[in-house]
């Protein structure tokens, strides 16, 4: 009987002691699998912007969509970053994208192929990426 109660002691605790464990392991397991499945996104997004931004240079796509594709492209960056200071190099990396993106705009709408709306548009977007990193630069301690 002593034998009997004793295993079943061994029983519940190796249990217990397996749900303790397991939910720990699904985290770290779900939080690589987050990391995989962001870098993923980053690696699609950083292709799409890449082809979108060679088509619309040749006025075969609407410079709004490569527009929206450097941008998700930030947003995806941005989500994957650990800590500010990533986060102002990819603003940066984005600012002198958006400084290339507005040269093309801009030789697009001299030679008749794009409009001055998509080279407004392309500006803001630039000039708002300029706005973020300097509210990043006011709110870092000195």
């Amino acid at each position: 009987m002593r034998m009997l109660a004793l295993l079943a002691m061994a029983i519940v605790t190796t249990a217990a002691f397996a749900q303790v464990t397991t939910p720990k392991k699904q985290t770290v397991a779900s939080s690589e699998k987050l990391t995989e499945l962001r870098k993923e996104r980053i690696a699609t997004l950083k292709d799409a912007a890449d082809v979108s931004f060679k088509l619309a240079q040749n006025a075969r796509l609407e410079f709004r969509e490569a527009l929206e594709d450097r941008m998700a492209l930030l947003n995806a960056e941005l989500d994957a970053a650990e800590n500010e200071a990533e986060r102002a190099a990819l603003r940066r990396q984005t600012l002198d994208s958006l400084k290339a993106y507005e040269d093309v705009a801009r030789s697009l709408v001299e030679s008749a192929r794009g409009t001055q709306l998509n080279m407004l548009r392309v500006k803001a977007r630039r000039l708002d990426v300029e706005l973020q990193l300097e509210q990043a630069n006011m709110q870092e301690p000195r």
